[in-house]
């Protein structure tokens, strides 16, 4: 934890009575960790003015980086940039909303705001177990036991 402070084990009590958002507790649960969260990008400051489900005011033990990456959702990529020691998120591209090209009619993504610095590194989405397979092709998954 010492060596790579993203990787403490933590655990996460958020209070209810405040009602956050996902930007609450990502700013909560990275206050003694040295980093601090990005707020330069438009589509990363959406993620953070969305209301935490109340099934995420308490976690742990569990490594910051995966809490990190659960407070974010599936949809988000966390990106941490050890040079700034800022961790940032970035939409994941099968996310990304599809426009039509002007031109030619056709589908093309939308950019996803700036890079971070050189120093930047997009950690892994956490692995997930797959329980059963739901109707439809969508898998129901289990995530472990970290809540209480």
């Amino acid at each position: 934890a010492q060596r790579y402070p993203l990787e403490q084990i933590v655990h996460l009590r958020i209070p209810a009575s405040v009602s956050p958002t996902v930007g609450d507790a990502l700013h909560y649960a990275l206050r003694d960790s040295g980093y601090r969260l990005c707020t330069s990008d438009d589509q990363a400051n959406r993620l953070y003015r969305l209301p935490l489900p109340a099934v995420q005011y308490q976690m742990g033990p569990i490594r910051l980086n995966v809490a990190l990456q659960l407070l974010a959702g599936p949809a988000w990529q966390l990106l941490v940039d050890d040079v700034q020691r800022e961790v940032c998120y970035r939409l994941r591209p099968e996310y990304t909303p599809s426009v039509p090209d002007a031109g030619r009619g056709s589908t093309s993504s939308v950019s996803v705001g700036t890079p971070l610095s050189a120093g930047s590194t997009p950690l892994p989405v956490p692995p997930v177990l797959n329980t059963s397979a739901g109707h439809s092709g969508v898998n129901k998954v289990h995530r472990g036991g970290w809540l209480k």
